[in-house]
């Protein structure tokens, strides 16, 4: 049965309804500029929080976002084609379509683990306090501080960019079969009318999902901050939490999603997501904090000889201490 035939599409898409404008002979896709305009969303909300609210210094994210966003780009490309949403042979040619977010976050992970260790050790970046006796302690930023900042910002970049798959009509869930939400996707969301496919409305999937997103954003990113209470939250959590919060939203969602989207895949990746969060996050509770005063490579020397009661390694104290939440340049 056809659903459709009593409430027609006020404007259906057509075939280059994906391009925003050309320049000359290049044409340039919504898909595109969703995803610039949520780059720079998320962007400027993390310079903002670093700025006003964490005080500390924001130059150090305009480097990595420098190495960061291309970054992202290659590694949501390399997911892509990992879980077939592009073949192989089309890795470079970006505007074919094929973007897995998951990928971007692993692979921008990898790099702050390489680059914020290294270039928080700068004297530039560390901070110097009066003592009481008149001295000064220097204090390192802890690299948890800049987690906090940057990735629950990824959220508000999402849900912009998911409006590039509405554009492309490549994000939808099942059919519409309600004359009502008929009539108000024939108005708002044209694009989810499949002419392509079956030639009947499916559900925004990618509205369902930027929903659940934005709400995820609000809460991480602005509410729980507001936690004073270093039991209930500590420096880490923010981060950490998005990937739950992320990972709950996408097994909860996936399985309505049509069409090929690498389910399985997908499927094992949130798994993974939620898993790694879920020991991240005891992890951050129970173990982290009484790491924190010695050096990263040393830790697994430190978890030797304290958790496990034998004195076999050597190891060496940071010198003053990390600052996990430093309002006061």
């Amino acid at each position: 049965m056809n659903f459709l035939s009593v409430v027609p599409p006020d404007h259906p898409f057509g075939p280059n309804t994906h391009i925003a404008f050309t320049i000359g002979s290049t044409e340039i896709a919504w898909y595109g500029i969703t995803m610039f305009l949520g780059i720079f969303s998320a962007v400027l909300f993390i310079c903002i929080k670093m700025w006003k609210w964490y005080k500390i210094p924001v130059d150090v994210f305009y480097y990595f976002a420098i190495i960061a966003i291309p970054t992202a780009l290659l590694g949501a490309r390399f997911w892509s084609c990992v879980i077939g949403d592009a073949s192989w042979g089309e890795y470079w040619n970006f505007r074919s379509g094929g973007l897995a977010i998951e990928g971007g976050v692993m692979a921008v992970v990898l790099i702050a683990l390489i680059y914020f260790p290294s270039i928080l050790n700068r004297p530039k970046f560390q901070i110097r306090d009066n003592t009481l006796d008149g001295g000064g302690l220097v204090r390192q930023i802890s690299i948890w501080v800049y987690a906090d900042c940057i990735v629950p910002a990824i959220l508000i970049g999402q849900v912009i960019g998911r409006w590039g798959n509405y554009a492309n009509q490549e994000l939808y869930g099942p059919v519409v079969t309600g004359e009502g939400f008929q009539h108000f996707l024939a108005k708002f969301l044209p694009g989810m009318y499949m002419q392509d496919v079956d030639q009947q409305y499916h559900q925004p999937f990618f509205l369902w999902e930027g929903i659940c997103n934005l709400f995820g954003f609000i809460i991480i990113f602005f509410l729980l901050d507001l936690i004073k209470n270093r039991k209930i939250r500590k420096c880490g959590d923010l981060a950490i939490i998005y990937f739950l919060w992320y990972g709950i939203v996408r097994i909860c969602l996936q399985p309505f999603r049509a069409g090929d989207g690498g389910h399985a895949a997908n499927m094992i990746t949130t798994e993974l997501w939620i898993a790694a969060a879920v020991v991240l996050l005891v992890l951050n509770h129970l173990v982290f904090p009484r790491l924190r005063k010695y050096k990263m490579l040393d830790w697994p020397k430190v978890f030797v000889n304290k958790f496990f009661g034998v004195k076999k390694y050597k190891y060496t104290e940071k010198k003053g201490s990390e600052i996990f939440y430093y309002r006061g340049l």
